[in-house]
């Protein structure tokens, strides 16, 4: 495709919106843009909001949310000047939102740089649009007494125009997310964070906002500065373990434990997340239970950033449920089919080992046995994370006078310097300046 000749085609749309006063001709317009923009040519999409079509649409979405306003400003009677200032009804107003952020979607399917150069261009003026109109669909919908009127038929085909104002509403934020640019900015937005906990909890909204504003929150935990801010955010973790646990959706629970494992990579997030009980039995379940190879690990990366906490957290962690989180890992270091949450497993167990888990994790069956089986292994990453384990365990238990294993460990050198010897049919492990 000739990017220049597209772009002749459809630029003309920017004017042509902004001299569409009646509603059939803003109609028009808006058919006619949803034809031309339904693609997935970043680059012609770069063109048009270069050409202004994205500020287009915003005026025109503030332009028909103000006549939302005054339609019920004037059902109320509070305002009977500007009755007539629109022949159009509410419901045909909304429809005309839903097809509106219809088109926005589309366009931003741009590229990232210039996501990133629309919302400074209009993100201050576009962000509350959103909300507000989010925040009416989701009214409407706990109310069910919403002035859009459609027939059984339509609505499950999917065609109620709250749902796809939704739909599209949330995909534009997720859009918005896919820029690192835009990541702080849109987390700290009064009012952002709420309607996304808000619309990812509510399992009865439409499955594709739902998914959408999860994926948003995940993405917008990848950002540091944002970390420590979401996890303290009222109701946040609560309700990503809420869809994490119940909710029907194995996509959704998999979005779920995606943000909450960004989120525990900070330093700052290690202790309180792992003071919730509940976090680490949800990691759990879905590290041992999960059909999904994506959602197990993360679950697994989740539980691997917390490891990395503070002494009296990894004890914690170690002793939560009577050890199921210590015994489960053990197991999926040792035999699980995916050799990437084997790996993690492995770096749980070297995270969680310290003088204060040292007696507990070495009198758990296998352990040892199993750290020492990865680290004669293929001499991998995976390899020198479990010898530095049982070097720092060896350590940690032989100066506390704690008896390790019974179990003999074939002798063997290993990453720099690491030896397994018997001694008296007791296992020991030299060490050579690791």
């Amino acid at each position: 495709v000739c990017v220049s000749d597209e772009c002749c085609q459809l630029s003309p749309f920017s004017s042509a919106l902004s001299q569409s006063v009646s509603r059939h001709d803003r109609i028009r317009t808006i058919v006619s843009a949803c034809a031309a923009f339904d693609h997935n040519n970043a680059l012609v999409h770069d063109s048009e909001i270069a050409a202004g079509s994205d500020a287009a649409l915003c005026k025109h979405l503030a332009f028909l949310q103000l006549l939302i306003l005054k339609k019920r400003m004037c059902r109320e009677g509070k305002d009977s000047i500007i009755e007539n200032v629109d022949d159009s009804s509410e419901s045909e107003i909304v429809e005309e939102i839903q097809q509106t952020l219809t088109v926005l979607e589309m366009l931003y399917r741009c590229t990232t740089t210039q996501l990133s150069n629309s919302f400074e261009k209009i993100g201050k003026e576009l962000l509350p649009l959103l909300l507000s109109m989010l925040e009416d669909c989701i009214h409407k919908h706990e109310r069910r007494d919403g002035p859009v009127s459609i027939t059984s038929d339509q609505y499950s085909k999917g065609l109620d125009p709250n749902n796809v104002i939704m739909t599209k509403g949330t995909k534009i934020m997720a859009h918005l997310a896919r820029t690192t640019q835009c990541l702080v900015p849109l987390a700290n937005h009064r009012g952002f964070l709420s309607i996304l906990r808000r619309i990812s909890v509510t399992a009865t909204l439409p499955d594709k906002s739902r998914f959408s504003a999860l994926w948003t929150l995940g993405n917008l935990g990848c950002d540091a500065d944002n970390m420590i801010m979401m996890a303290n955010h009222p109701g946040l973790i609560d309700s990503l373990l809420e869809v994490a646990d119940r909710d029907r959706s194995p996509e959704a629970r998999c979005h779920a434990v995606k943000a909450m494992m960004n989120l525990a990579w900070r330093p700052e997030n290690k202790t309180p997340m792992s003071e919730i009980p509940r976090l680490l039995s949800s990691m759990l379940r879905m590290l041992l239970y999960s059909g999904i190879v994506q959602a197990r690990r993360h679950a697994a990366s989740c539980l691997r950033f917390l490891a990395s906490a503070p002494p009296k957290t990894k004890l914690r962690i170690v002793l939560h449920d009577n050890g199921s989180i210590l015994s489960s890992v053990v197991n999926a270091a040792s035999s699980d089919k995916d050799r990437y949450v084997r790996d993690c497993a492995t770096g749980i167990l070297s995270n969680l080992s310290c003088k204060e888990t040292s007696k507990v994790m070495g009198e758990h069956p296998g352990l040892f046995d199993i750290l020492a089986k990865v680290a004669v292994g293929d001499g991998g990453k995976a390899s020198k994370i479990a010898a530095a384990a049982l070097c720092s365990l060896s350590e940690h238990i032989q100066s506390a006078n704690t008896k390790v294993l019974s179990n003999p460990l074939t002798p063997r050198k290993i990453d720099k310097g690491v030896v397994l010897v018997r001694s008296g049919g007791s296992s020991q492990i030299q060490s050579d300046g690791i």
